[in-house]
């Protein structure tokens, strides 16, 4: 698998999209597993070299990380890239350097520009990996001997909650009320049953429209395990399910929960990362910390100042060019972001391209609507209504932003040219890229 580096150097921070040159289908593990292998290689070399890793975002087809070298480091890691892969001048599209060949002259005006480069004056993040997603936490330059603590704390609860939630461990409180759906009700930990109160509570506020108990229907369509079906499913099939999903039946006890019917199937994969990202943020504002973002696969909560004078600012993607963004979102002091959008994860049947958002209420993937962005005071919330509301679109948004008066959300319909709806109070936080001005769709 060929790879390439992709590099601007705005100063002493070097860009770097990653792409594996190949074939890229939703659920191919191998060259999944290759990706890994070559972010791991990539990683260790960052390390040995001193690199601070600012960013480290993961898409379906490459990767983009943004890094830093401290002095005297420069050079030296530059040209430790340029022995095993092709650097790509991003502005001209040529290599820098082929392997084997002197350094380039736009490559060494790069390496005498960062050799000069000053104390980061950036956030530092620390990045890895849980809970199927990738995992951050960065913090402003001047608080930079905080990260370690900041890191720390969020990741143990990150991990004792993909030990407790994840469908993807067999001896998960979530696997196991699965595995007993129809029997007795199970043991749950006091986090696993918040949990489950705030799904059931996002379900009644949306009318269904967030339903953890989807998950019969994600797999009638190929979104869980194994390949997509070769053709639609049938109504009837999908008929069939639907008295399996129903948020209205989860039952709770003190420190319980059981699923009243055979073949019912919850996931919390809609609301958990939000969750987590509260209680990481929650434990490291408890310890006296500010001037922290904390992200876990795009839901993000921020507090304080990113540098003196700049909020946390948050990229919003274009839904349909995900190598660009739509704009940014200035984070209000304690507040969450969460975006769901259509080019996440899908699937392809029968030709027709398929996202994996699923309307609960009809049994049939949402089509539509491209990208839903919501700001939130809590990330849990965030991530519940950016699923929600990517189901009911603007025109169902309404008595919902009633409901939840503390959030706010922005819209990208699929269809072009590129259309942003959004509420006013998102108005207020968002700075559209110049490209975009004239795309805004203001909701009353």
């Amino acid at each position: 698998m060929a790879r390439t580096l992709r590099i601007e150097y705005p100063g002493a921070i070097y860009h770097i999209t990653c792409r594996l040159v190949g074939s890229w289908r939703d659920g191919d593990r191998e060259l999944f597993s290759d990706r890994w292998r070559f972010l791991d290689a990539l990683a260790a070399r960052v390390n040995a070299f001193g690199v601070v890793l600012h960013q480290y975002v993961l898409m379906q087809n490459h990767t983009h990380l943004v890094i830093e070298t401290p002095r005297g480091n420069c050079s030296a890691f530059m040209k430790s890239l340029l022995t095993s892969y092709t650097v790509y001048d991003r502005n001209t599209g040529r290599a820098a350097k082929q392997p084997g060949r002197r350094l380039t002259p736009w490559l060494i005006l790069l390496l005498s520009l960062t050799v000069s480069c000053r104390r980061p004056s950036k956030p530092v993040a620390r990045e890895w990996t849980t809970m199927g997603t990738f995992a951050s936490v960065s913090v402003s330059a001047v608080a930079a001997d905080t990260l370690a603590d900041c890191a720390a704390q969020a990741h143990e609860i990150f991990e004792a909650l993909n030990q407790s939630l994840s469908t993807y461990i067999t001896t998960s409180e979530v696997s196991r009320l699965n595995a007993t759906a129809g029997g007795e009700p199970i043991a749950i930990s006091p986090a696993t049953g918040e949990m489950l109160q705030l799904a059931r509570r996002y379900g009644a506020i949306t009318g269904g429209a967030f339903d953890i108990s989807v998950t019969p229907l994600m797999q009638l369509w190929g979104f869980r395990e194994g390949a997509p079906p070769s053709l639609l499913p049938e109504a009837t099939d999908r008929e069939a399910l639907l008295p399996l999903v129903d948020y209205r039946l989860i039952e709770l006890g003190e420190g319980t929960a059981r699923l009243p019917k055979r073949g019912m199937r919850v996931d919390l994969g809609g609301i958990a990362k939000g969750y987590a990202v509260d209680a990481g943020f929650d434990a490291i504002a408890a310890a006296g910390h500010r001037d922290i973002l904390v992200n876990l696969g795009g839901n993000m909560r921020g507090s304080g100042l990113a540098a003196p004078d700049r909020a946390w600012r948050v990229g919003v993607r274009n839904p349909f060019d995900r190598s660009e963004l739509l704009g940014t979102v200035n984070l209000p002091d304690g507040w969450a972001v969460a975006t769901s959008g259509n080019y996440e994860k899908f699937v392809e049947i029968d030709g027709q391209r398929y996202a994996h958002i699923m309307d609960p209420r009809t049994g049939q993937p949402v089509q539509g609507m491209a990208g839903v962005s919501v700001l939130s005071r809590r990330a849990v919330e965030a991530d519940a209504l950016s699923t929600a509301l990517f189901v009911v679109g603007m025109d169902g948004a309404g008595e919902i932003l009633k409901q939840t008066p503390d959030s706010e959300a922005l819209w990208v319909p699929d269809r072009r040219p590129v259309e942003i709806h959004m509420t006013p109070g998102f108005a207020e936080h968002f700075t559209p890229l110049p490209a975009y001005q004239n795309s805004i769709r203001p909701i009353p």
